[in-house]
């Protein structure tokens, strides 16, 4: 699953009722990069001009903790 999906559902009208559980993958999914990442010793170069650096993930809502 791609981040850019999940961040475009977080906003999405129709996603809003399963928005936590969005949140929820998103959350798991950054996780698992940074994990690989570590593991892997991969460092993030910076963004070309002409690439933007993808938008922070937003914080947990009340209630949000637990279904993930």
């Amino acid at each position: 699953m791609k981040r850019a999906t999940l961040l475009r559902q977080l906003d999405a009208p129709e996603f809003q009722d399963i928005r936590p559980t969005v949140l929820g993958e998103l959350k798991a999914l950054e996780a698992v990069i940074d994990e690989y990442a570590q593991h892997f010793e991969i460092h993030e170069l910076e963004s070309s001009p002409s690439e933007p650096p993808p938008p922070p993930i937003p914080p947990a809502e009340a209630g949000d903790e637990g279904d993930s």
